[in-house]
C-alpha cells in the first residue's frame, strides 16, 4: 500500500499530461499552430498546487516532449527552426513560475 501511495503523484502529473495532450489535440481546429504547449502550463500548475514541486517539475519535462514531437516538431519546416529555440526558453521561464507561485 505504501509503494501505491508513493507512486500517486507521478501517476497524477502523468495522468494531467495525458489530458492536457488530449485537451490540446481537441483544440487543434481552432488553435493551429498557435499557442502549442498551452495546455501544459494548467497540467504543471495542478500538479504543483496538489502535490509539489518535483511532480510539476516531471510534469513539465514529460509535457514539453509530448507537446513538442505533437505539436511542434511536424508542424515546422526548416524556415521556422528558430521557434524552436525560442519555444523552451519561454516554457522554461512560465513553468517555472507557475511552480514557484504553487
Amino acid at each position: 500500500m505504501r509503494g501505491l501511495a508513493q507512486a500517486a503523484p507521478w501517476g497524477f502529473a502523468l495522468a494531467c499530461v495525458i489530458g492536457a495532450t488530449l485537451l490540446r489535440l481537441a483544440l487543434d481546429p481552432l488553435l493551429g499552430n498557435h499557442y502549442p504547449l498551452a495546455t501544459y502550463y494548467a497540467a504543471v500548475t495542478i500538479v504543483g498546487w496538489f502535490w509539489g514541486v518535483n511532480p510539476a517539475i516531471f510534469t513539465a519535462v514529460v509535457g514539453y516532449a509530448a507537446g513538442n514531437g505533437l505539436f511542434l516538431s511536424p508542424r515546422y519546416g526548416p524556415w521556422a527552426a528558430h521557434l524552436h529555440t525560442l519555444e523552451l526558453p519561454a516554457y522554461v521561464a512560465i513553468c517555472t513560475a507557475l511552480i514557484a507561485l504553487t
